[in-house]
């Protein structure tokens, strides 16, 4: 693959100031971006256009924030990027592409089971990925294949997994009217820095470095004051709340620089310990994670009735330190899937049981949607070819003030429908053992989860720091 220059000085076009060439390199593996979902292209892992998508989102994030109402953004959006009925003045030119191998992200590995006496085929990540499998559950094997191929005589085949692109550069050569220069640079900026290339950016898979200064970090430089410059430059000072996600001047930390693998993984370890690690649940045994801290599990059984009461070491009994009604996890993005290991779903007259499946989406003016995106990024903002520090970014949005919670996403009759205070409320801290933290020492007097996650990325375990702007 071409050397990757991280000093080199940018080519310009033509002698109008605003055109530039960067260099860009992947720094963590990419994962989908191809025509079928989940899988990469083979001939042409990105694009110029899957490019010109990213620079809209961001140059909304960021610039887009001086537009006061949707029609007003739509329409200087237009202007900027184009539309079906209006040509782009932006010209986004893509050479050099070269990449790597397509790399499956799990592998078999044989075990001897000593119960049944006999070898199972068993799934694992690929070494370098285990330490962010967190954010991979999308992308991993689906448990029918396992059985499937677990008494197998031969090896079975690593078609079977997903794969990531861990190796790509190309060189990206803009051409742009003077007067977008500071609307093309802001979105420029934010994509370098937030965004990526492929499928779940918002974790950091397919994140990229470049050789512009303006739009990366110089060697040794303090990236802490580097950020807190390019945010005051790139950001809309004190804006509203406008109703799509913006960038703001209060929303990003970053962690101490480390290598580029250790970066990503503490990032993501932040968001797993809050969730799932330690602080989500108890530590559970050798081979189950233990009982849940959060109250959703609980909400879940009280709401539908269903309970597992098989004999006294195989139940969940009432938790009255819980909320019976409260879903705070909802503000991390929707839909999310609970499911019980004891679930219902092949007994659904089983009240004996944990709850069947359920789904929780959310709602705007009284309908039922989707998909609500995450505000959380966790990224990794390179500061050398081999040096990395890990950044968690909020987006602002609009709050989520309702969801329902289903069996399944068409269920025109919702188990129970949300509304603000099972989404966030300070009843939430009665829980000595809540995420959100205790009444007397709260992660967030207000039992927000975001502020709560915000929060606890702050402590000293983990050591995050706000960037302040002067």
């Amino acid at each position: 693959m071409r050397q990757f220059n991280q000093s080199l000085v940018p080519p310009v076009i033509n002698s109008s100031p605003a055109n530039f060439s960067i260099d860009c390199r992947l720094i963590t593996p990419m994962f989908g971006g191809g025509h079928t979902a989940r899988e990469i292209d083979p001939l042409s892992p990105i694009s110029g256009k899957a490019i010109r998508g990213q620079l809209r989102f961001w140059w909304r994030a960021t610039q887009g924030a001086k537009c006061s109402s949707v029609e007003e953004l739509s329409k200087r959006e237009a202007e900027i990027f184009g539309r079906t009925d209006r040509k782009s003045p932006i010209i986004l030119r893509l050479s050099d592409l070269q990449f790597g191998t397509c790399s499956p992200i799990q592998e078999w590995h044989q075990t001897f089971n000593k119960n049944q006496n006999k070898n199972e085929w068993k799934v694992r990540w690929k070494q370098g990925l285990d330490q962010i499998s967190y954010v991979l559950f999308p992308f991993q094997v689906e448990e029918a294949i396992k059985k499937k191929f677990r008494d197998s005589k031969d090896k079975p085949s690593d078609e079977v997994f997903c794969r990531c692109l861990p190796e790509l550069t190309f060189r990206l050569s803009v051409v742009l009217p003077n007067e977008l220069e500071a609307d093309v640079y802001a979105a420029f900026w934010a994509w370098m820095t937030f965004g990526g290339l492929g499928s779940r950016t918002r974790r950091g898979l397919g994140s990229i470095m470049c050789n512009d200064l303006r739009f990366a970090p110089a060697k040794d430089v303090n990236v802490e004051k580097w950020l807190s410059e390019c945010m005051g430059k790139y950001l809309v000072p004190r804006s509203p709340s406008r109703p799509w996600q913006t960038l703001t001047l209060d929303s990003v930390f970053i962690g101490k620089a480390v290598t580029t693998d250790l970066a990503w993984a503490k990032a993501v370890q932040t968001m797993s310990d809050f969730r799932q690690g330690l602080v989500g649940r108890n530590r559970g045994g050798t081979t189950n994670p233990g009982r849940s801290h959060w109250p959703e599990p609980e909400s879940i059984r009280v709401l539908t009735n269903y309970r597992l009461n098989k004999g006294i070491k195989s139940s969940h009994p009432v938790d009255n330190t819980k909320p019976n009604c409260a879903f705070p996890r909802a503000e991390f993005g929707l839909p999310i899937v609970f499911h019980f290991k004891d679930s219902a779903d092949n007994v659904p007259t089983d009240m004996d049981l944990d709850p069947r499946q359920t789904e929780l989406y959310p709602v705007t003016n009284g309908t039922r949607r989707g998909r609500m995106a995450s505000p959380i990024i966790l990224k990794v903002l390179a500061t050398s070819d081999s040096q990395a520090v890990p950044l968690i970014a909020k987006l602002s949005t609009p709050n989520l003030d309702a969801a329902e919670l289903v069996f399944e996403r068409n269920d025109t009759s919702p188990i129970c429908s949300l509304a603000i205070n099972n989404l966030r409320s300070s009843t939430f801290l009665t829980d000595p053992n809540s995420p959100l933290g205790p009444i007397g020492k709260p992660r967030s007097a207000t039992g927000s989860a975001l502020e709560a996650f915000l929060s606890f990325a702050q402590e000293p375990s983990n050591a995050f720091q706000k960037v302040v702007i002067p």
